[in-house]
């Protein structure tokens, strides 16, 4: 081989390792972008979750303390006759009463904010 068809070689073999290198630099960004994005769209998706999680909490709640003060109605509806006309049993069904009509409304508005948030 001779000195010529060497330096032939070597520059060629220099420009090939300079278009892997660009190429190179080129996929890393590519992994990098697509990775970050990947990364964002994987916690957009934990976020979104954690808030579904978060009011279908809060909503059990609502529903579990609806459920108590209904009882307590109840118990209160099913006491004999000369107890239901006492004062303090009938501020008490009052007070249940708008225990009940609150833990209803909250649960409406709870419901009505996760709708338009689903939107």
């Amino acid at each position: 081989m001779s000195e010529k068809q060497v330096c032939e070689e070597q520059k060629k073999l220099e420009e090939r390792l300079l278009e892997l290198e660009r190429r190179g630099v080129w996929l890393e960004s590519e992994m990098r972008r697509h990775s970050d994005e990947s990364l964002v769209d994987w916690f957009l998706l934990i976020h979104e979750k954690s808030m579904l999680v978060r009011r279908d909490t809060e909503l059990q709640h609502l529903e579990d303390q609806q459920i108590d003060v209904e009882f307590e109605i109840r118990c209160l509806f099913n006491k004999p006759g000369e107890q239901k006309h006492n004062k303090s049993h009938l501020y008490m069904e009052q007070e249940e009463d708008a225990m009940l009509t609150a833990v209803i409304q909250r649960m409406g508005e709870k419901w009505t904010s996760f709708s338009f948030a689903a939107l």
